[in-house]
């Protein structure tokens, strides 16, 4: 089982790490091509919807086939979109390739989430963070920054090429490291989903929870597509200088989500969803009015440590809710992938009319308004109240490493329906 565990983990990064380079180098092509903000709004817009309508059929395939066949497949037609992305000479023609891209990538992401829960039973949910919480690591740490030294290196057509290899060579790699597997346990899964669809929306809490999960991918797609801009373009930083805020970014998000879940059985919950919802909301209002490196770190952190926890906050809840702890977090993790594909587009749409950056201002509203909406729901909640004990009790004995989540459900999400 270490093994398999020491396996997973390394793929995990380095498929995390190949999307993380995909973000910065898809955004310098489409600045080398001259998109204004609300075009490459679109083109982010048009990854994340691929991503989110790829999950349902992904979750299909994976249930009818072996998952590890179809990570290896999908790498592979990813590869070769990789060579094509380049010879494009135009922003317009890169929306269908996006597209279907994001498509592909969704059944790299369900196959090793299948494979993933597979073996969780037997490693125990003590780990169950760590696909999310590595996948992570590669996607919003090592990644940008990887892309920022090959497209500063390489130039932006070659990097292209080295990221086609990377998933040409993962198309090998994942036949090697991961375990050969059926789809039977996602099948009989889905036959169990029709049975729990309608308790899920009937439950305020897990409601709740799926809006905010909604919310965060919101933002944290509007930060991912526009901050390069903003820092770039509107404030004349250098790319190198920029970078460091996507790694800051990440760093402190993935910290979060593998060491900080000790601390939701530790604070009371009315006061952490308060101090939570309120400092993003003010991180936002700090990010879309600073103007100095030293301000735009400081609320990039805060931002980050904000949405960490928000996730934290959302997978208690739903491992709490007394519903089907997969197909709650199916639909969570659906929400949020939705809202991703929201921000980016919905941010370009409205760089029409307001300065970018402001429109971070114009985006802490909701997290203002859920600081009202949370302790009535709290109060409110239809939840069954030994439902929570329950619940709390199997999350406050998990090791603080991998508190948070019982994570491992929003992988399943990302079997079912992320996955940026």
């Amino acid at each position: 089982m270490r093994g398999f565990l020491i396996k997973f983990v390394g793929l995990s990064i380095v498929s995390g790490s190949t999307i993380g380079i995909s973000k910065i180098l898809i955004t310098v092509f489409g600045l080398s091509l001259q998109a204004t903000n609300w075009q490459l709004g679109l083109i982010g817009a048009a990854e994340t919807l691929g991503l989110a309508l790829g999950t349902i059929p992904a979750g299909i395939m994976v249930s009818r086939g072996s998952p590890r066949a179809l990570y290896g497949k999908a790498s592979a037609i990813v590869a070769v979109c990789y060579l094509l992305i380049p010879r494009l000479g135009v922003w317009f023609a890169l929306l269908p390739l996006m597209l279907f891209t994001g498509f592909c990538i969704s059944y790299r992401i369900v196959s090793m989430s299948s494979i993933f829960l597979g073996q969780l039973g037997a490693m125990g949910n003590g780990w169950a963070g760590w696909y999310k919480g590595t996948l992570a690591l590669g996607t919003m740490a090592i990644g940008p920054w990887m892309g920022h030294l090959l497209t500063k290196g390489l130039g932006i057509k070659s990097t292209f090429y080295v990221s086609a290899g990377l998933f040409a060579g993962m198309a090998t790699i994942g036949l090697l490291a991961l375990p050969p597997t059926d789809g039977n346990g996602a099948r009989r899964s889905r036959r169990r989903t029709g049975n729990c669809l309608r308790p899920i929306w009937q439950n305020r809490q897990v409601r709740l929870a799926c809006f905010m999960e909604g919310l965060s991918g919101y933002c944290s797609a509007f930060f991912s597509t526009f901050m390069l801009v903003i820092l770039m373009r509107d404030h004349g930083w250098a790319r190198d200088r920029a970078v460091h805020l996507f790694v800051l970014n990440g760093v402190v998000y993935v910290s979060v989500l593998l060491g900080a879940g000790w601390v939701l059985s530790k604070v009371d919950r009315g006061i952490l969803d308060r101090v939570i919802y309120g400092a993003t909301a003010v991180a936002m209002v700090g990010l879309g009015l600073a103007d100095r490196p030293l301000f735009f770190g400081l609320w990039t952190a805060v931002f980050s440590l904000g949405l960490g926890f928000n996730n934290l906050i959302n997978v208690t809840n739903i491992s709490s809710s007394g519903c089907d702890r997969g197909h709650v977090s199916g639909a969570a993790t659906l929400m949020q992938m939705s809202g991703g594909c929201l921000g980016a587009f919905v941010g370009g749409l409205l760089s029409w009319v307001l300065k970018v950056q402001l429109l971070f201002v114009l985006f802490s509203l909701p997290w203002l308004a859920a600081l009202v909406v949370r302790p009535r729901y709290r109060l409110d909640s239809t939840v069954n109240e030994e439902s929570i004990v329950v619940g709390s009790l199997k999350y406050a004995h998990q090791p603080p490493i991998g508190q948070h989540l019982i994570d491992m459900l929003g992988d399943e999400a990302l079997v079912q329906s992320q996955e940026k």
